[in-house]
């Protein structure tokens, strides 16, 4: 194209000083606005550190309340431990006299049993012995009365004995 006046040229030189005002314009403003971004980052990265010291505060915190619950956890399975020993301790003594007298009652019919067996003259086979606090009780059927009185001296005669009910029937003969 060529300029033909000298106003021509004077609004041409306006015009590219124009796009050159216009130019610089628009370059401050993007330098401005990317100054406003860059201050943006670094808020948002300040604000992003502070979170996560923050964060990281509260996670030792709860760690700590964590540890501190499991201890007392600890301390209170440790307690109900304790007391459940105490407790069965407190049992077996209690439970143990109980035990012992029925174990004794026990070995006192095995020992009255193992008499009459031992004897030819009864027929132990026919005698039911059961004993309660050293009381023996004899049940069944014998074919004489000597067996019958027999029996009864056998369980007398047996240590741990106190008494002695003899319900031993003999064949043959009324109740």
């Amino acid at each position: 194209m060529s300029v033909k006046t000298t106003s021509d040229r004077r609004a041409i030189r306006g015009s590219t000083c124009l796009r050159w005002v216009l130019a610089a314009l628009l370059a401050a403003g993007a330098a401005a606005q990317l100054a406003c971004t860059e201050r943006q980052v670094e808020r948002a990265d300040a604000e992003l550190e502070q979170a996560d010291e923050k964060a990281g505060e509260q996670a030792r915190e709860l760690g700590a309340r964590a540890d501190e619950a499991g201890r007392r956890l600890e301390e209170g399975l440790e307690r109900g431990a304790e007391n459940v020993e105490r407790s069965l301790d407190k049992a077996a003594r209690e439970i143990e006299p109980i035990a012992r007298d029925m174990l004794d009652d026990a070995e006192i019919s095995v020992r009255v049993k193992a008499r009459l067996a031992a004897d030819p003259d009864v027929n132990a086979l026919h005698i039911d012995v059961d004993t309660v606090d050293g009381r023996v009780t004899l049940n069944g059927k014998v074919e004489t009365a000597h067996q019958r009185e027999e029996a009864e001296d056998l369980a007398r005669r047996t240590p741990g004995v106190r008494e002695v009910v003899n319900l031993i029937q003999v064949a043959g003969q009324a109740s």
